[in-house]
């Protein structure tokens, strides 16, 4: 089964990137996406040479030398995985806040991650797709600790760094 970690707004968190590392580590996850303003210049050097795919996504407060200096491509704004048949489309958020807006389609029981509120949320639009935002691996600003998501075929899951508390759960269907 596939697994995608899930987090944004780390903002070169040294600390807070390598605890969320450690965590996911015997999760076996096949990717790793950041929906922007990762901070590379801090934390550039964790991000390399892992064991699972890592995805990336140009926040508002991403500097595109830092990708190239870590010999990172330089991020785009918005980008695209598959999970079986569903469609996981990414951006911050500053640019592409409503997935109406972005230049894909998105369908029912898809999946647009964003970040940039730093704001743990997952929602279930209308005959449109899932909103999920992982909330921030450095400075949450809506009064729960540092959070993360994890994404497989069945269900999305928004957790606590450290407690593991779950914020927000939600099975999915097509």
């Amino acid at each position: 089964m596939k697994q995608l970690a899930v987090c944004s707004d780390i903002h070169g968190s040294r600390h807070a990137l390598q605890y969320f590392l450690t965590e996911i580590e015997p999760l076996h996850v096949d990717a790793l996406l950041i929906a922007g303003d990762v901070g590379l210049k801090e934390v550039g050097v964790l991000l390399q040479n892992l064991p699972y795919t890592l995805v990336m996504v140009r926040g508002n407060c991403d500097l595109t030398w830092d990708y190239q200096s870590f010999g990172f491509k330089v991020a785009p704004r918005v980008t695209v995985q598959k999970i079986k048949e569903r469609t996981v489309a990414m951006s911050h958020g500053d640019y592409y806040s409503d997935w109406r807006a972005l230049p894909i389609d998105l369908h029912d029981g898809d999946i647009f991650v964003t970040g940039h509120t730093h704001v743990a949320t997952l929602r279930k639009v209308k005959h449109g797709p899932y909103i999920l935002n992982p909330g921030s691996l450095s400075y949450p600003r809506d009064g729960r600790e540092p959070s993360y998501a994890l994404i497989d075929e069945q269900k999305i899951v928004i957790k606590t760094l450290r407690t593991k508390q779950i914020i927000e759960h939600e099975n999915l269907s097509l």
